[in-house]
């Protein structure tokens, strides 16, 4: 699958948590993997960074929404929120390690819902396959947003991803950009250069970047 990052069994699954999910047939990519009967229904594990219970339970109810959306689309509604730090999570359904994170954006959106910061998940779930358009995922995608309370603003992205990843020049995701009161993006963080599992990004430097920017 374009982009995809599935798990392997077993011990395997570590090595695949920290690699991201790249293109298939990269030069780098070195390891294959199998899909699970069901990406969405894996368990997502709970991370070292992540934020503090009561802010997780703080989410606010309401119902799961997801809107299609070109990429164009998407740098239109950053720059709507122009005086707000705006975070934008990229992830799919088929990459393990973004569903692993994903509790982190969740957090995040929770802590600030009423404030200055607004929280965007984009799945880049579409991979161009024939016969399966962008609506296709639409039902796996909300499934794992419901299931994670999602209650921020969450999209689809409607572009294949093979050539959203090509256009913004991305390796693999998950990906967070974090954009500045002033629309300008101030730092993606990916995990495109690592060498180690140690090297990949955190959701606490993501908090760290947006208190930061949030004092300015």
């Amino acid at each position: 699958m374009a982009k995809g990052c599935l798990l392997f069994a077993g011990l395997c699954c570590i090595c695949v948590v920290f690699a991201g999910c790249g293109k298939p047939g990269d030069e780098n990519n070195d390891v294959t993997v199998n899909p699970p009967t069901d990406p969405v229904d894996a368990p997502v594990e709970e991370k070292t960074d992540e934020p503090a219970a009561e802010d997780k339970a703080a989410a606010p109810a309401g119902d799961i929404e997801l809107t299609a959306v070109s990429w164009e689309q998407m740098q239109a509604i950053i720059a709507e929120n122009k005086g707000k730090v705006v975070v934008l999570d990229a992830w799919s359904t088929s990459c393990g390690p973004c569903m692993k994170e994903f509790p982190n954006l969740v957090a995040l959106h929770n802590k600030y819902a009423d404030g200055d910061v607004v929280c965007l998940s984009m799945s880049v779930d579409y991979d161009g396959i024939p016969n399966k358009p962008p609506e296709y995922y639409r039902e796996r995608v909300l499934k794992f947003l419901t299931k994670m309370n999602s209650t921020l603003q969450n999209y689809q992205l409607n572009q294949e991803a093979t050539e959203w990843f090509d256009s913004v020049e991305l390796g693999a995701i998950p990906a967070v950009f974090v954009y500045g009161r002033d629309g300008e993006l101030k730092k993606r963080f990916d995990n495109d250069s690592i060498t180690k599992s140690d090297e990949a990004f955190t959701y606490e430097q993501v908090n760290q970047l947006v208190e930061e920017l949030l004092a300015k």
